[in-house]
C-alpha cells in the first residue's frame, strides 16, 4: 500500500500512472541601452540616451484552447511577448 494524494492507493493502481516531465517553460529580459552628454559651456549640459528592451516568453500554456483554465484567467495572451523603446533627453543647467 502506498499513499497518493492523502489516500492509501494500491501499488498496482501506481503502476499504472503515467508520469510525465513538466514541459519547458523559458523567459529571456534582454535589455541594451546607450547614453551620453555633451557639454555646450561649463554650466550648461546636454544628456541624451536610448534603451530597448525585449521579453520573450515560452510556455505550455500559450497552446491551450479557449476552454482551458489558463485561457480563462488570462485572455488574449496567446504571446505575451513583449518590446520597448524609449528615447530621452534633457538639458541641464547648473547656476
Amino acid at each position: 500500500m502506498a499513499l497518493v494524494g492523502g489516500a492509501i492507493t494500491n501499488p498496482a493502481t501506481i503502476a499504472g500512472f503515467n508520469f510525465q516531465p513538466l514541459p519547458d517553460v523559458t523567459s529571456m529580459l534582454n535589455m541594451n541601452q546607450i547614453t551620453g552628454q555633451y557639454k555646450f559651456r561649463p554650466n550648461i549640459t546636454v544628456i541624451f540616451g536610448y534603451a530597448y528592451e525585449k521579453f520573450d516568453y515560452a510556455d505550455l500554456m500559450n497552446t491551450a484552447g479557449v476552454t482551458q483554465y489558463g485561457d480563462a484567467i488570462l485572455p488574449y495572451t496567446l504571446t505575451p511577448n513583449a518590446a520597448a523603446q524609449v528615447v530621452g533627453a534633457e538639458v541641464r543647467v547648473r547656476f
